[in-house]
């Protein structure tokens, strides 16, 4: 904060003062200098913030000043979507598709090769897949149902 000075340092530490003895007596006198407290820090930093654009702005180069006042407008800052609900639904039924297709591509893939004898079958790949990851999660302290932990 360049624009920040000892003025507004020794104000703000007066407003912090003012503001315990409202808060220790609860006295409407000290709630009013405690508000005009506040508002004199207020105009010290509205007026200091002016002062140090006003400089940036008349000191700089044609290029310097649209970067001081694209800064000041606030241009090129990164918004999140206002409906962020949407956003997270769509994405939580993108994968859900994705995983349905994996599941359904493994399950023809496991059906056409059942011919062979040394293909397992879905359930017996499922249950020690199952039993593999389980093991692991009992390794790491997180013992439980594999589908409770990937999808609970």
């Amino acid at each position: 904060m360049p624009w920040y000075n000892s003025s507004i340092h020794e104000a703000r530490r007066v407003r912090t003062r003012c503001e315990n003895l409202w808060r220790k007596i609860r006295l409407e006198v000290d709630d009013d200098i405690f508000f005009e407290q506040k508002n004199e820090v207020d105009r010290l930093i509205t007026q200091a913030k002016c002062d140090y654009f006003k400089d940036q702005l008349f000191s700089a180069t044609n290029k310097k000043q649209f970067c001081v006042l694209n800064k000041l407008l606030n241009y090129g800052a990164k918004v999140l979507p206002f409906e962020t609900s949407h956003l997270a639904n769509r994405f939580a039924s993108f994968f859900i598709e994705k995983v349905k297709r994996i599941r359904d591509s493994m399950d023809s893939h496991t059906r056409g090769n059942s011919h062979d004898e040394n293909e397992l079958s879905s359930s017996q790949h499922t249950s020690e897949t199952n039993e593999f990851v389980n093991g692991q999660l009992s390794r790491t302290g997180q013992e439980g149902d594999l589908s409770q932990t990937l999808f609970g």
